[in-house]
This record gives structure tokens, C-alpha cells and sequence, in this order.
């Protein structure tokens, strides 16, 4: 239904200008509003489209608290105005500007005995009548039809009472119709100022120049109308300069963290309304001129980005890593019983972050004492993130159990808001000043954000190190692809041989003497496409390293499996390995070909399909081509171990097929589905669906699976070289 009304829409609003342009200049009217039109749209449309078009990375854009509600309505209200005042301010401007009035001179309906009017005389009765403006509908259509679905689709979707959203959604419209009336109160003072700041600013040289050009384009009134020709002008500049400090006092109130009041969607809504009032700016220069100002604008934008450097770069720590080799490092996590686990955190954005401490934390309480079998976890995307706050939580001796405790609801935490506030503050102004904010972009406001979570936001790679080398911290490995080769590269405490064919990389090789901190290795591993940057390191412009971009771990590789047995294997391989005859891999499945294929759904063959189906097969054919792979090789692996070193390989999958966002926030509805797929919440939690008890069993018995296998039992057949579980 909601795709076919926005097809209905542009037909009948074309219909309706059609038929009104033989007695008015309709569609030239239109034109010059024509980005208030597309605007209105877009405020209109996003909250509708946005969920259904793009339901995993957009959807929780518009869970809010009642205060997030307050500010969003408030914002969304403040564009919806903006975008009729602007329209109504070039409508009104248009007779004098173009010398064409709105209404044709001698239309059908006219006296025919009466003399013609000129089209400036037209024109100026136009203005002098506010019924040929949007003046008296405007700010009633912006209220009922823009605000309308931004309200409705945040009641829908947040977990708040509806009785509560509602009363702060009104209570966020009365907020912005106060800030309105302050900015557009009819007052002579703020006029005048206006007037004196510009008066002593013409007397610069350059900026001058400037204004008196500006100004030039608000001259085009006659006599008789001149002073509200101005004054109309004068409160336009006063409402713009609000919307530009509501924009930044949003901004400020995070300063590159994010905070839990204001939602990622308030900075979203507040980069709308500076827009809005650019846009209007710039078309009403530029279009009684014929010149395209936004094209034009754009085009120096670009050319300004080619003069300047630009380059997402992240921060490195002079310092080196402490040498220590993963053989070493393994060695040193030996068990006594002669089994050793490899953790595998899969990626799947937030969703596996929080799973990924799940399964982490739940094995724990399942297994006494398995962490202190874990020698290596091998984390990619968001798996990473999770896997980190789980191995922070190592301490000498034993695992810390408070910090473990911990570990899932810093998993979980939101950081999307911080995500958001890079985009539309730093990289906005990263358009003007280029490379001068580096390392300052929305991949800085996401570690910022995860780095509240960590016994130290510092801690460095380096700092790691001692713990692995003395054998009470496992070793950790981020998994990373390089853009430019598609080869990866793996963060890690310590130093993993790099392949001789050059398809993997380690912290020495591609920065040697240098360091990097957890959370920025984390972040690396997680560059989910468009979310975070894809970064190069910041070093000199006169070293000799290449300084390349790291893209999301998960292109080559989402499981993370393909590491942790290329770098056990090559221990296996080594004197210092003799004592081990069982290792187990334990993978947090967040996501995968079983998701996809239980999920798909047939799509009609229009011509949106035929257009992105390649796009989406592609995307597609790399999950399903991984999961093969992962299969292969770890068959191939077990069969390796056992006939050159005696060692037996066995798989413990543990998996989450429900399909919940990829975006770094969760709602508490979705946090309770994604942990009712372990077995410790049958108790709490009732199954959501069949699908969720019969992973929730599958889980239980991968545990029982798990438990008798470090105790000595030989291992399943169906699991040795088999999914497991998944």
C-alpha cells in the first residue's frame, strides 16, 4: 500500500499542476521551491521508508525514551517549519525577483472590461495579499503532514508507553512552537542589530564585498514594499542563525561520546534543518542569476576536498609491541588436562556483540573453570567488540567474575548515538577543514564510546602482551582486510608469521616499533560499511610504510575461524605443543547461511530486483561461499591434526538465527530474543517461536557436548568435521 500511494503521489501532484497552469505559473512557481519540495518529502517519507527499506540498519533510529521524544519531535517540528517558512519566503519574493506573478495576467477568468495589470503590478497586489502565499495553510500542513509520520513511527516502534510518547511528542511540538515564536516575534531590536553588525561588516575588505553581493539579492523590492520586503528577510536570518544553535547546542551536548537522552535520530533531524536553511540560502542566491547554486556549491566542495587532504585516519602509539610470538603465547596458556579451547567470535554488528559475551559469559557458568582453557579468540566485526570487554576481563589468577558479570551489558550498550554524532558534526566539518580533525571522525566517537566500558580506555595492544606472555590472559586477535590488497590483517598482541603468499599481515609487519589501543583495534575489525570509516594509519608523510585503509574484518572472513586454526596449527607444529591432545572450537554464530536461507524470501522480478539483484547476489554469495569454505577447511584441519600431531579437533557451534539490526543498538525486546537462545533463560524467557526452542535445545546440547569433551569423552562425530550445532 505505501509503496503504491508514493508512486499515486507524483502522478496526481503533476495532474493538479497541469490543470492550474492555464490560469497560474504553477509549475515555474514549484521550481523555485523546488528543494523545499523534495525536503518536505524526505521529512515525510524517512520514518515510513527507512524501517521497511532498510529494517536491520534503521529500524532502532527511532526507538526513543520519552525525553529522546521531547527533542525529536521538537527538531522534526523545527524542519517541517523551516521548510514552509523558506518556501513561503521565496514563494512571496518570487514577483519581484523574476517579474513573474503567480497568477496569470488576463487568465480566462478575468473582467474582460477591465484594464490588464501589469506583471509587476500583479505582482506587488500578490504580495500586498497574503491569500497568494502559503501563509495561512503553511504552518498547519508542516505540523499535520511533515511531523505526522515522525511522530507516529516513533510511538510504534519505541518500547516506551504510548500515553508517555505521546504526551512528550506534544510537549516537544509546544517546545519548538516557543523557540518559533521567539525567533519570529515581530521586534525592532533584533532588526536593528542586524542592520548595525552589517553596517560595520561591509567596512571589511573581503568579507565586505561579500555581504554587499549577499545583500544585493534581498534589494528587489519596490519602494512601497521595501521595509516588509526586509523585515520579512531580517526574521528569516534570525530563524536560521536558532536552527544553526539548536544544531549546535545538540552537538555539544555529547562532545564525541553520546549520550543515553539523545538519540541518534535528534542528530540526524538537526544536520536536516542546518541543511534545510543552506539549501534555501543558496537556491534563493543563485536562481534569479540562472546560475545552479547547489550544483555549483557541490562542484567546490569536491574541488575543495582535491586541494586538501581527506584522508579517515586513526591514531597510532609511537611505542613497540613487546615481541613475544603466539607460539610462545599459547604455550604459556596450556592446560593441565591437555585440552585447549579456540574461541571464534563471528561478526553480525551489535547483535554479535552481545552474543558473542553470551556465549562467553554463559560457558563460564555452564563450565567451571573454561575460561581458563581458553588459549586464543579470534573476534571479527562485532564479534570483536564483544570478544574485547570478554578478554578485559582477565586478571592473574582467575578471571575477574565481576568484570565477567559486566560483560554482556557493556555488549550491549548502545553506541549508536555516538556513531551518529560523528557523522553529522565531525565529518560534516570535515567538508571544510579535510584531514585538520583527524583522528576526530564518527569511528573516534565509536571508540570513545566503547572505550567507557573497559578497566581503561588506554590500554594498548602492548599492554596485553605481559599478561599473554605470562600465560593468564589468552591471546586476542582482531580480524582486519586491507582495502587496497583485500588481504587481511591480524591485530594481535603478539607477533603471528605472516603468510609468504602476502594474503596476512600482523601488527609487526604492517607497523613495525608502533602500538595501537584496544579499542582502535576493535574498531578496525568493526568498520561496517558507511557506519565507520574506512581509516589509514596517521603517520609522517615522509614514512616509507604504506599507509592503507582497513575495511571491516567480516569481507574476507566473518567467522574468524580461518585465523584462530592458521595460528593454533602453527603452534601444533612446534616442540612446545607436545602436552596438547584436544582442542576445542567453540564458535558464537551470530549470523550465517542457515539465517539467510530460513529468512529468504522470494522477491517479485520488477525492475528494482533486476537492477540490484546482481548487487544482492554478490553480497549474498559471500556468507554462503564463507560457510563452505569455514567447513572445508575445518575438516580438513581436524583430519591434519590428527595424523601429523595427534591432536583431535572438535567443533562446538553455538548459534542466533534470529534477524535482528546490524546497527549499534538494541531495544530491550531485542536483547531478551537474542539471550533466549541460550539455555540458562528457558526458566524466564518462553520461546519467542519454534525456531528460537529449537536453537535454544541445539545450544544445550552443544554445552552437554562441550562439558564431556573436556573431561576426556571423545568427540561427536557429527561435530568433528560438521557444523555443530549451526
Amino acid at each position: 500500500m505505501l509503496k503504491w500511494t508514493l508512486l499515486l503521489l507524483p502522478l496526481v501532484g503533476a495532474g493538479l499542476a497541469f490543470r492550474g497552469q492555464r490560469r497560474f505559473y504553477v509549475t515555474q512557481y514549484l521550481f523555485f521551491i523546488r528543494f523545499q519540495i523534495l525536503e518536505a518529502l524526505a521529512l515525510a517519507a524517512f520514518p515510513l521508508v527507512a524501517p521497511r527499506a532498510a529494517p536491520e540498519m534503521l529500524a532502532n533510529l527511532f526507538v526513543v525514551e520519552p525525553i529522546g521524544m521531547v527533542v525529536a519531535t521538537m527538531v522534526g517540528t523545527l524542519c517541517a517549519w523551516s521548510i514552509v517558512y523558506t518556501a513561503r519566503l521565496t514563494w512571496r519574493s518570487t514577483p519581484f525577483r523574476a517579474g513573474l506573478p503567480f497568477r496569470r495576467v488576463g487568465s480566462e477568468d478575468a473582467n474582460e472590461h477591465a484594464p490588464r495589470p501589469s506583471a509587476r503590478e500583479q505582482g506587488e497586489r500578490e504580495f500586498a495579499d497574503a491569500r497568494w502565499s502559503p501563509e495561512r495553510w503553511g504552518w498547519l500542513l508542516a505540523s499535520l503532514l511533515l511531523v505526522l509520520p515522525l511522530f507516529v513511527q516513533l510511538i510504534r516502534e519505541s518500547d516506551a508507553g504510548v500515553g508517555a510518547l505521546t504526551v512528550a511528542g506534544l510537549g516537544g511540538v509546544l517546545l519548538a512552537a516557543l523557540i518559533r515564536q521567539l525567533s519570529l516575534r515581530r521586534s525592532d531590536r533584533p532588526a536593528r542589530m542586524l542592520r548595525w553588525l552589517g553596517a560595520h561588516l561591509e567596512r571589511l575588505p573581503l568579507l565586505g564585498r561579500l555581504i554587499h553581493v549577499v545583500a544585493a539579492a534581498y534589494r528587489d523590492a519596490p519602494a512601497a514594499h521595501a521595509e516588509t520586503y526586509r523585515s520579512l528577510h531580517e526574521r528569516a536570518f534570525l530563524f536560521g542563525a536558532t536552527a544553526g544553535a539548536t544544531y549546535v547546542g545538540i552537538g555539544l551536548t555529547s562532545l564525541g561520546i553520546g549520550t543515553d537522552w539523545v538519540p541518534a535520530l535528534v542528530y540526524v533531524l538537526a544536520w536536516f534543518l542546518v541543511v534545510v536553511w543552506i539549501l534555501g540560502f543558496l537556491a534563493f542566491q543563485f536562481d534569479k542569476t540562472r546560475i545552479p547554486g547547489v550544483p555549483l556549491a557541490a562542484a567546490g566542495v569536491l574541488i575543495w576536498q582535491g586541494l586538501i587532504p581527506s584522508h579517515y585516519e586513526y591514531r597510532v602509539l609511537e611505542q613497540p609491541l613487546p615481541d613475544v610470538d603466539a607460539t610462545e603465547a599459547l604455550h604459556a596458556r596450556q592446560h593441565a588436562s591437555g585440552s585447549m579451547v579456540l574461541f571464534a567470535a563471528h561478526g553480525g554488528g551489535i547483535k554479535a556483540s552481545l552474543w558473542t559475551a553470551q556465549v562467553a559469559q554463559g560457558l563460564e557458568s555452564e563450565i567451571p573453570g573454561f575460561s581458563d582453557r581458553v588459549g586464543l579468540v579470534s573476534g571479527v566485526s562485532g564479534g570483536a567488540v564483544g570478544a574485547t570487554y570478554y578478554v578485559d576481563a582477565f586478571e592473574p589468577g582467575a578471571i575477574d567474575s565481576v568484570r565477567l558479570a559486566g560483560v554482556r551489558d557493556a555488549a550491549a550498550t548502545s553506541s549508536l548515538a555516538a556513531t551518529t554524532w560523528g557523522l553529522v558534526y565531525l565529518d560534516f566539518l570535515r567538508l571544510a577543514v579535510g584531514s585538520g580533525l583527524n583522528p576526530r571522525d564518527r569511528g573516534w566517537a565509536l571508540e570513545r564510546r566503547w572505550a567507557e566500558h573497559l578497566q581503561s580506555g588506554e590500554r594498548t595492544l602492548g599492554e596485553w602482551t605481559e599478561g599473554v606472555r605470562a600465560g593468564w590472559r589468552p591471546v586476542m586477535i582482531y580480524n582486519v582486510t586491507l582495502q587496497e590488497t583485500g588481504s587481511r590483517l591480524l591485530l594481535a598482541p603478539v607477533r603471528v608469521s605472516p603468510d609468504l603468499r602476502g594474503t596476512r599481515r600482523d601488527l609487526f609487519q604492517y607497523l613495525p616499533g608502533r602500538d595501537l589501543r584496544v579499542v582502535t583495534a576493535a574498531r578496525l575489525s568493526a568498520t561496517f560499511p558507511w557506519v565507520s570509516p574506512q581509516s589509514r594509519p596517521a603517520l609522517g608523510a615522509d614514512t616509507l610504510i604504506p599507509r592503507l585503509h582497513s575495511a571491516d574484518g567480516g569481507y574476507f572472513d566473518n567467522s574468524g575461524v580461518l585465523s584462530a586454526l592458521e595460528v593454533a596449527g602453527r603452534w601444533l607444529a612446534t616442540d612446545t605443543a607436545r602436552g596438547v591432545t584436544r582442542v576445542a572450537l567453540v564458535e558464537a554464530q551470530a549470523s550465517g547461511a542457515r539465517v539467510a536461507v530460513e529468512q529468504a524470501t522470494a522477491d517479485r522480478g520488477d525492475l528494482v530486483n533486476a537492477l540490484i539483484g546482481p548487487i544482492r547476489t554478490l553480497y549474498n554469495v559471500r556468507t554462503t561461499s564463507q560457510l563452505a569454505r569455514r567447513e572445508s577447511d575445518a575438516g580438513l584441519v581436524a583430519r591434519l591434526w590428527q595424523d601429523a600431531y595427534g591432536v583431535e579437533l572438535c567443533r562446538f557451534v553455538f548459534a542466533l538465527t534470529e534477524g535482528l539490526p546490524l546497527s549499534w543498538h538494541l531495544t530491550a525486546q531485542e536483547r531478551r530474543r537474542i539471550e533466549a537462545h541460550w539455555p540458562a533463560s528457558a526458566d524466564t524467557l518462553a520461546p519467542t517461536d519454534t525456531s528460537t526452542a529449537r536453537v535454544r535445545a541445539e545450544n544445550r546440547a552443544q554445552i552437554e557436548a562441550l562439558r564431556s569433551y573436556l573431561t576426556g569423552e571423545p568427540c561427536p562425530a557429527s561435530d568433528t568435521t560438521g557444523d555443530g550445532g549451526g
